[in-house]
């Protein structure tokens, strides 16, 4: 919609109501239309009217941003507001944008807190020891101001999460000893320094022990049958011991026999993808337990693994294989089962090469011809296969990479592709020979006839001589006259094995 200005004025009135015109920065001349509905200071700018002052966004940031950590989730952000004479109308509020100061990130991605009049905000559930970078918007009933300039806040150090997947299991029947073992918080909040573990029977006074942060087991002194014991465990950062972990181990009592007690090694694993796994339980009981290997969730094992002897092997690990393990061991006097986890850190599996043994065969038609191919990194992983775009011709036999093709015949002759394919990636890769189909010849010698055996030709006239000839492959034919070279009156055609002699005359 076109708006035409009316002129430059010293007030506006809306309808039969003079209201004034509000203080204006130098340099602004306030200007209306015949609605009366705003002011222009330069092409593009709107302001409103409200309350009967016609008001500007400001045109200066709030002053003076400050901010410091309260905890190590919260931090309390401080400012004055923008100069007076760049508010350009009341103030009805602060807006303050925050983000954790990382690579790429920018104010278009932050979290917004609005708050009124106020020039404080108190910013929560932020992330322990993080900067922040925070910017502070003024904003009239016209819109915002410019941003301040950015202040990097870090929220303060906290005490570690509690330590991750603690077991505890019975490694050893006679004496009863047990294995307590855990691993590093979800959130350290810092270094971890140390752990502290208090165990003993439930209810009752425990013992203390302080491990140092690479230690993450601990066998216990012997134990008692049939009783319940307690294990709790704490991770001790630069602030403090964290929150705890608990666990509980019933030992089993001393009747005839006894039930399976079953342990993993190693405890969890983490290993790159590709690279192969073992886990091997190990369990004891009478009689000898039956050991069966499962996977969490109800989800199959991968189709490459293996179970012998309580040993769970996987070749090559797949970012699918990431799961959690139950070993089953069984026997009459009870069942157990322990728990462990595999990770797998995605890794760069090279996309496998594959090589011809030579890109061009050559055969005679009727022989056999053998196409080969191969990888040299891939393994039992990659499986070979020989195509034609054509179709394989009658005969064909392959087999880890060798195609045989017996009783060549022309027909066979092409492009042929091998594709192998990285059963673990799914990767393919392909690889392109040429077989050439050579009919083979037999020889026979050529042999020669002249007709007419003789002639006589009138002087003065033309005539004709013939040589017909027969052999494998096609005999070259000479013509010569008394083994002398043939006179310019000769004239040879090759292709009807011809010779015509014009203008006979006596030499």
């Amino acid at each position: 919609m076109s708006t035409n200005f009316v002129g430059c004025i010293a007030n506006i009135k809306v309808g039969n109501e003079d209201i004034g015109l509000p203080s204006f920065s130098p340099g602004v001349v306030p200007c209306c239309n015949e609605m009366a509905q705003g002011y222009i200071t330069e092409p593009g700018a709107y302001f409103h009217s409200q309350g009967g002052y016609i008001q500007q966004a400001p045109t200066a940031p709030p002053q003076s941003v400050s901010g410091r950590p309260l905890s190590h989730n919260s931090i309390l952000v401080e400012w004055s507001p923008p100069p007076a004479n760049q508010q350009n109308g009341n103030i009805v509020g602060y807006k303050v944008l925050y983000i954790i100061n990382e690579d790429g990130k920018t104010e278009v991605e932050a979290d917004v807190m609005r708050v009124g009049v106020v020039t404080r905000a108190q910013l929560e559930n932020l992330e322990t020891w993080a900067d922040y970078k925070i910017w502070v918007v003024a904003f009239t009933a016209a819109g915002d101001s410019p941003m301040s300039p950015p202040i990097i806040v870090k929220t303060h150090k906290s005490v570690p999460s509690e330590p991750r997947n603690l077991v505890a299991d019975l490694v050893q029947q006679d004496p009863l000893v047990a294995q307590v073992s855990w691993q590093t918080p979800d959130e350290p909040n810092g270094k971890i320094e140390s752990y502290k573990l208090y165990w003993g029977l439930k209810g009752e006074i425990y013992t203390q022990v302080i491990l140092k942060a690479h230690q993450q087991s601990f066998f216990t002194p012997p134990i008692d049958q049939g009783e319940t014991y307690e294990f709790r465990v704490l991770a001790k950062n630069e602030v403090d011991f964290g929150e705890r972990a608990v666990v509980e181990l019933v030992t089993p009592d001393g009747d005839t026999g006894q039930s399976p007690v079953a342990r993993i090694e190693p405890r969890f694993q983490y290993v790159n993808e590709g690279a192969p796994v073992k886990f091997e339980c190990i369990v004891t009981g009478s009689p000898t337990p039956q050991v069966e290997w499962y996977r969490g969730g109800g989800r199959s094992l991968n189709p490459r693994a293996r179970v012998s002897a309580g040993v769970l092997t996987i070749p090559r690990a797949q970012l699918s294989d990431e799961s959690d393990y139950y070993c089953m061991a069984t026997n009459e006097n009870g069942q157990t089962e322990i728990r462990t986890i595999l990770y797998v850190k995605p890794g760069s599996l090279k996309q496998v090469t594959i090589i011809v043994r030579q890109t061009k065969y050559v055969v005679i038609a009727g022989e056999t011809a053998r196409l080969e191919c191969y990888t040299e990194e891939g393994g039992e992983r990659v499986t070979l296969f020989w195509s034609r775009q054509a179709g394989l011709p009658p005969g064909t036999q392959q087999a880890n990479g060798v195609l045989t093709i017996t009783n060549t015949q022309p027909i066979a002759a092409g492009r042929y592709i091998c594709t192998g394919t990285d059963t673990d990636t799914g990767k393919i890769s392909t690889a392109e020979a040429l077989l050439e189909v050579n009919v083979k010849q037999t020889t026979v010698a050529p042999t020669v006839t002249m007709e007419p055996e003789k002639i006589t030709i009138p002087m003065g006239t033309t005539g004709t001589l013939r040589c017909v000839t027969t052999g494998t492959p096609q005999p070259t034919l000479t013509w010569s006259k008394s083994r002398e070279q043939l006179s310019p009156n000769h004239q040879v055609h090759m292709h009807t094995h011809l010779v015509q002699v014009s203008r006979i005359a006596l030499t």
